[in-house]
């Protein structure tokens, strides 16, 4: 009768082990899940920073070009002015 008892008791406390541990796979795999999120968001996050950057940079290469097309084309209209005024002899 003890025998049955301990193997009765065994097998419970073998059930209440595999109940936890399945419970404790079901809690691995949402935290897994949760990671891979986590490290999702944080990708999508980086790479919306990265082109965020790079549209910041697209736009200032731009102005600058323009603000460099103006500065030349203003020496160039200063040059050819010089040099109408040194043929007719015009003097500062």
């Amino acid at each position: 009768m003890q025998l049955k008892e301990d193997l009765i008791n065994k097998e419970s406390s073998l059930f209440q082990a595999q109940s936890m541990i399945n419970e404790l796979k079901k809690e691995l795999q949402q935290a897994r899940e949760e990671v891979i999120d986590a490290f999702t968001f944080l990708k999508k996050k980086s790479i919306f920073m990265f082109c965020l950057q790079m549209l910041t940079l697209e736009e200032t290469v731009q102005k600058e070009c323009k603000e460099s097309k103006k500065l030349k084309d203003a020496l160039i209209e200063t040059r050819q002015q010089l040099i109408a005024m040194k043929k007719n002899g015009t003097t500062f």
